[in-house]
């Protein structure tokens, strides 16, 4: 299984889980300390469905994800400055995807062996996702590399 899509619309960070309990309970609760994050995630989950149609990687199976994130970028930037060196983090975004392909694109998000990323500047804002079991991923990995050596040359 190879598959390629692109999700539109401003990638939102993970960001961090925050626990309290309040007066009188006795369990936690949870809150994210980004409210756009849910339904972000519902879009990456409802795209990846749509592309999917149905299939989903099962347990057993080894996945790699390569990312591409597009952010727009700030009229006030240098156009010496080509990538998006400021926050959020590149690993926040990631996480974000994760889990909103989990159940759609994977069983569990645990399955997912190798990652391949990157954020850039660019309209439309949208983060481009290929989603690889095994046996395909050598050649997202053969196609990445050759990437970073173009970057690099």
């Amino acid at each position: 299984m190879k598959i390629s899509f692109t999700v539109f619309g401003h990638c939102e960070p993970q960001g961090s889980t925050r626990a309290f309990i309040p007066k009188g309970w006795s369990r936690p609760v949870l809150t994210s300390d980004n409210k756009k994050l849910g339904p972000w995630r519902q879009q990456i989950t409802r795209t990846a469905i749509d592309e999917l149609a149905g299939e989903i990687a099962p347990k057993e199976t080894a996945v790699t994800l390569k990312l591409d994130f597009y952010v727009a970028r700030p009229a006030s930037k240098p156009k010496r400055i080509t990538q998006p060196i400021t926050r959020p983090d590149l690993d926040k975004y990631i996480r974000a995807v994760k889990d909103g392909l989990k159940g759609a694109a994977y069983e569990d998000d645990s399955q997912v062996c190798t990652i391949i990323a990157a954020k850039h500047y660019g309209t439309p804002e949208r983060v481009e996702i290929t989603i690889a079991t095994a046996e395909e991923a050598s050649a997202v990995i053969r196609e990445s590399e050759s990437r970073t050596m173009q970057l690099f040359a």
